[in-house]
């Protein structure tokens, strides 16, 4: 079964295929992919909950904004590149969707560096920074340095896995995932019960699973591609295609960021106003609403190629119904998400840990925070659509707009209604905000811009 996945199948968009039809070939495989990517966290969380304990699951969570940021690094390039390289193949300009594949791998080489540089000169000063204190912060510092250590794994299997389902192989990109998860699990197995090397063993393991997804991704590059090949010349960069990939991919940047300062803000508020314990409850509710970002996310990724190559292709029809599709299935999916937690909040939270304090205060999170999951995943889908369609200001706006909308709610609600009302704070700027954009983005597809 695994063989086949990871054998693919090349493929575009083609008119002779129906809407439906295309949009299950995409966004399954993305949307599985995804998924499958959010089980390195929720396995780690899994693990560390119950054999190091809620010191751990805290740790996880004041460490996680540095995985944001690193998602938001890739995101930035993947998505900018991948989004140029659709648009041009559709436009049928083949060699500049070929500059545009060799960018992205040569940024995301130096993005890389980058990171492992400052893992080597910052990382030991973000714990405090992070909100992580006592046994939490030391436990945090270990796993912050070795993913810092390890950034071109998690850089390259990200982007990678984009590049290659826009290279008309999902199947494939699916496969790279799920062999790094299930090498994460294994791994997760010996380092952390066998081994008892605690937070350490779990990021180790991680950046070992992400190695192998990405050693698939450039294999396919390498040996099977037809249309993109890996070259030197990825190394030298051109200011024109630098400039697109950096603006077109501006958004996801800030989306993943915003991820980061939001969680970095929860963790402090929490601390402020209730205690450690809070922050891994938190861990606990934010895991699992990663589950469901995942999905989101999933059939965002999915339908860019989608849109990118019919908006190339001047089909404006087929670009408005892959948008419709893909809210569609965000919003079921959301509904579906908080059905299940709503209904047995205790069993969801009992995954992770066992520790009787713990599990109330989890509960509470489950009920207050994912009110809103649905206009979450919408958010998502347009964010995306708009970088799809090359169009980079609208996309930013959106993206900023969370930013600007959930920091001033969640500094506030606590100084209303304590610790409990911090829970409230995501729901409540989602629903400001999706407001605001359905109007901005009615008024947009009216004038034909959208």
């Amino acid at each position: 079964m695994l063989s086949a996945v990871l054998m693919g199948f090349d493929m575009h968009p083609s008119s002779s295929q129906s809407n439906s039809r295309q949009f299950v070939e995409y966004v399954v495989p993305t949307t599985l992919a995804m998924l499958i990517y959010g089980v390195y966290a929720v396995v780690d969380g899994i693990f560390v909950g119950h054999f190091v304990g809620p010191e751990g699951l805290a740790a996880m969570t004041v460490a996680y904004p540095i995985w944001m940021v690193l998602a938001a690094i890739s995101g930035w390039i993947q998505m900018g590149g991948a989004t140029w390289m659709s648009i041009s193949a559709g436009e049928g300009n083949h060699e500049r969707s070929q500059k545009f594949f060799e960018h992205t791998i040569g940024m995301s080489v130096y993005g890389s560096l980058l990171l492992i540089i400052a893992g080597y000169f910052i990382s030991q000063h973000l714990i405090g920074f992070l909100g992580g204190e006592g046994l939490a912060g030391q436990y945090a510092a270990e796993y912050i340095w070795i993913i810092l250590l390890t950034a071109p794994a998690a850089v390259f299997s990200m982007v990678l896995a984009v590049l290659v389902r826009n290279d008309g192989a999902p199947r494939l990109s699916t496969g790279m995932m799920i062999v790094g998860a299930c090498t994460n699990i294994v791994l997760d197995y010996l380092f952390i019960v066998e081994f008892g090397w605690g937070m350490k063993g779990a990021a180790w393991a991680t950046a070992i699973a992400e190695g192998v997804a990405a050693l698939i991704g450039f294999y396919h590059f390498f040996f099977r591609s037809k249309q993109y090949a890996l070259r030197w010349s990825s190394l030298k960069l051109q200011g024109e295609y630098v400039w697109l990939i950096t603006k077109n991919g501006a958004s996801t940047f800030v989306l993943q960021g915003y991820l980061a300062v939001i969680i970095w803000l929860h963790n402090r508020l929490f601390l402020t106003y209730g205690n450690s314990l809070y922050i891994a409850a938190f861990a606990v509710v934010g895991y699992t609403q990663s589950v469901f970002y995942m999905v989101g996310e999933g059939i965002a990724l999915g339908i860019q190629p989608l849109v990118s190559y019919w908006h190339g292709a001047k089909d404006k029809l087929r670009v408005k119904a892959f948008l419709n599709m893909a809210n569609g299935t965000v919003v079921a999916i959301a509904l579906l998400n908080i059905v299940v937690v709503f209904w047995r909040p205790d069993l969801v939270a009992a995954i992770y840990s066992d520790d009787a304090t713990l599990l109330p205060l989890a509960v509470e999170g489950f009920k207050l925070h994912l009110l809103a999951l649905p206009l979450e995943g919408m958010l998502l889908v347009t964010i995306a659509y708009l970088q799809a369609m090359g169009r980079a200001e609208a996309a930013l706006i959106v993206a900023v707009g969370k930013l600007a909308v959930f920091v001033p709610v969640l500094l506030l609600a606590p100084m209303i209604g304590g610790v409990t009302a911090i829970w409230l704070a995501s729901p409540i700027s989602n629903t400001l905000l999706f407001v605001a954009v359905f109007i901005w983005f009615k008024k947009l597809r009216l004038k034909g811009e959208v």
